[in-house]
C-alpha cells in the first residue's frame, strides 16, 4: 500500500491517527518498499519497521524503542499505535487509541452490566471503595474475564525516580522531572517489579493501583506478583497499562504519572489528575500478566487480544 502524491495512503491505511498538536497521520505499510521514492526512508528501514505519513508534512519511522514525540498519539483503528515504548519505558507519552473497541468496551464494562459486584474482604471490613481520583463510593464489577470500576484518577509518583526534563511540557505545574517530583507522598518502590526485580517507575510506565484489600477475585494476583494488564479509557482515548502498585485499603482510581500523562491528564502528583470519569478494566483471565511489568509493548500485545475476548465473552 502506497501513498499518493495528494499526501494520503493509496487505499485503507493500517492506521490513522493523531498527534495531540492536531497533526493528522497515516500509517500506510510496515516497510518503506510501497512508499514513493522521494519519501523512502533510510535503508535502515527494513520489515518489521512503521512507515508512518503526517498528512501535509513530513514521513518518519520508528520501532518499539518509542517515539521522539513530544506528545501522544491517538490512532482510529484497534491495533498497536506506532511508538509503543519498549523495555523501560519512555519520557514521551505512550500513544492511545480511539474508535469501536473502546465503544465496545464501554459498552460491555457499564453501569448497566454490573450486577455481580465483588464483595468486600475481610481488610476492609466492609466499608466499600471510594473514589480515590474523585468523590463518592465505588462498585468494583465483574464479568468473565474482567473486573472493572469507574472513578477519577489520582496520580501516583512511587517507584524509582526518573531523570526526565519534559515534564512541564506534559502539563505538570511545577517541575521537570516525572517523578518524584512534588509528590508529597512518594514511596521510592512499588509493589511489584519488573523482570530484572526493579520497582517500576512511575514517571516511565503506566501502571495502575490496584487496593491491596481486593484479594477475593480468581487471577488477581494482589500479593506476590501483581501485572493484569489493564485497559484505562478517558474521553475516548484509550491505553493498557499494568497493575503495578498497591493502594491503600479501601480506595480504587489511582495510576502512575505516565498513565495519565499518555491520556491527557494532567500528571502534576500535587495538583494534578481528573475526576473523571475514567474507566478501568482489569483483566483477569490465562494469560493477564506479562513477563516484564517494565514492558509497555508487552501490555498492548497482551491487551488487545484480552480486549476483543473480554467483548466476545459478554455480549
Amino acid at each position: 500500500m502506497g501513498r499518493s502524491a495528494a499526501g494520503h495512503c493509496n487505499g485503507r491505511p493500517l492506521l490513522t491517527g493523531r498527534i495531540r498538536d492536531g497533526t493528522r497521520f497515516s500509517v500506510c505499510s510496515f516497510g518503506a518498499a510501497a512508499i514513493l521514492p522521494q519519501l523512502l526512508l533510510p535503508a535502515a528501514c527494513s520489515s518489521g519497521d512503521f512507515v508512518v505519513v503526517r498528512e501535509g508534512n513530513d514521513a518518519s519511522s520508528g520501532s518499539s524503542s518509542g517515539s521522539s514525540s513530544s506528545g501522544s498519539s491517538a490512532a482510529d483503528d484497534a491495533g498497536i499505535p506506532p511508538g509503543i515504548p519498549g523495555v523501560g519505558g519512555s519520557c514521551n507519552p505512550v500513544p492511545t487509541i480511539t474508535g469501536t473497541l473502546i465503544t465496545q468496551l464501554l459498552a460491555t464494562a457499564s453501569k448497566a452490566n454490573c450486577t455481580d459486584i465483588v464483595p468486600d474482604s475481610t481488610l476492609n471490613g466492609g466499608v466499600g471503595h471510594l473514589d480515590n481520583g474523585g468523590s463518592g463510593m465505588v462498585n468494583i464489577c465483574q464479568l468473565k474475564g474482567a473486573i472493572y470500576w469507574q472513578s477519577g484518577m489520582a496520580v501516583d509518583c512511587d517507584g524509582l525516580a526518573d531523570t526526565c526534563t519534559n515534564g512541564i511540557s506534559l502539563g505538570s505545574s511545577s517541575a521537570t522531572q516525572h517523578c518524584p517530583s512534588d509528590d508529597p507522598t512518594n514511596f521510592d518502590e512499588t509493589s511489584f517489579t519488573n523482570a530484572k526485580g526493579q520497582f517500576l517507575s512511575a514517571g516511565l510506565i503506566p501502571y495502575v493501583v490496584i487496593s491491596q484489600d481486593i484479594t477475593n477475585v480468581t487471577g488477581l494476583n494482589n500479593t506476590d506478583t501483581g501485572g493484569n494488564v489493564v485497559a484505562v479509557i478517558y474521553n475516548n482515548e484509550l491505553i493498557f497499562a499494568v497493575f503495578g502498585d498497591q493502594g491503600p485499603v479501601g480506595y480504587v482510581g489511582e495510576s502512575s504519572y505516565m498513565t495519565a500523562a499518555s491520556l491527557g491528564i494532567n500528571p502534576d502528583p500535587n495538583t494534578g489528575g481528573s475526576s473523571g470519569p475514567v474507566t478501568y478494566i482489569v483483566f483477569t483471565s490465562a494469560g493477564a500478566v506479562p513477563q516484564d511489568l517494565g514492558d509497555p509493548l508487552e501490555a498492548w500485545q497482551i491487551g488487545l487480544p484480552l480486549a476483543e475476548q473480554f467483548i466476545a465473552d459478554n455480549p
